[in-house]
């Protein structure tokens, strides 16, 4: 599915939603981001990926995006919310393919 069409060079938050039965998940706090470009590589956005508190805003995930991370000639992008509860099991959302970031050129 596709979350978002965007720009190249977006640096507009994006937020993630994490569902399961169409309900929200509220996530641990060790929940991230994988986003990867067309070819399969990983982009490192770790540091800019924010956990609102998820009694206010279950299962968001936001994403402030610096201006190279989205390039026309990646595009389109995958992307999952990664999830990692106490016991060190992990769960991605969407729970199958990826969602996707189109992203068009300037």
């Amino acid at each position: 599915m596709v979350l978002y069409t965007i720009t190249q060079g977006w640096t507009k938050r994006l937020t993630f939603y994490a569902q399961a039965d169409g309900a929200a998940v509220a996530l641990p706090t060790n929940t991230s981001i994988v986003l990867k470009d067309r070819d399969g590589s990983t982009i490192n956005v770790s540091d800019r990926t924010t956990l609102p508190d998820q009694s206010a805003s279950p299962g968001q995930v936001h994403f402030d995006p610096a201006g190279g991370d989205f390039l026309a000639a990646l595009s389109p992008y995958s992307v999952h919310v990664v999830a990692v509860d106490s016991d060190s099991r992990q769960v991605s959302f969407p729970n199958g393919a990826a969602d996707h970031i189109v992203v068009k050129p300037l």
